[in-house]
């Protein structure tokens, strides 16, 4: 029936809005100063550089050249993701002078899956959305919140079968959003180690 149809795509379009890259980058700052019981400039750097600059910086594009706030196109996509990366790239330089720690390994890994998802992106229309849950996900598994870890992955996966309802990715663009996600922020982890044992 075309009203439970429509009913599918209001909820799944509600579910992409609600659980976007952005406001999983705001409960994951969150989630991760209260457990690290970290300082207010900490959190407010990674409120910044994981929630707002990433919410703000795409929404402001999308409304000058009016595009859906989703970016149904991939070569829609590119500028203003740079921008999004280059606020990540510089927050990661931040947070590895100030806070060498856990915020420098996800500042690390949220600056590597972009480069990885933009990359990727020349390619295929590869899932933001995916890349953007499952990444902190896994970096809220290696700090220790399994709990957390798991409601996210549980989420992403809930996410994936609603950005196939709306049609705006296949199944392969949303397994490579999934294993590219993955991948990228092991080797984040690897690669933070390596980097901060140098600090030892």
């Amino acid at each position: 029936m075309t009203w439970v149809s429509d009913m599918s795509k209001n909820i799944a379009t509600a579910l992409s809005l609600i659980f976007s890259a952005p406001f999983i980058g705001l409960y994951v700052a969150i989630r991760t100063w209260l457990y690290l019981s970290g300082d207010y400039l900490s959190l407010i750097a990674m409120v910044l550089s994981l929630a707002i600059f990433p919410l703000v910086i795409p929404t402001t594009w999308a409304l000058r050249h009016g595009i859906e706030w989703d970016y149904p196109e991939k070569n829609q996509r590119f500028k203003p993701f740079l921008l999004v990366i280059l606020n990540y790239f510089f927050s990661t330089l931040f947070f590895s002078i100030h806070y060498p720690g856990y915020p420098f390994f996800l500042s690390l890994a949220y600056l590597m899956n972009g480069v990885v998802a933009i990359t990727l992106n020349f390619w295929t229309k590869v899932s933001l959305h995916t890349i953007g849950i499952v990444g902190p996900a896994l970096t809220l598994y290696y700090l220790g919140l399994n709990i957390d870890a798991i409601i996210l992955f549980i989420i992403a996966f809930i996410i994936m079968y609603s950005r196939y309802v709306l049609g705006r990715h296949n199944l392969m663009q949303l397994t490579l959003g999934f294993i590219s996600a993955i991948t990228t922020t092991t080797l984040s982890w690897m690669l933070y180690h390596y980097l901060t044992s140098f600090a030892t």
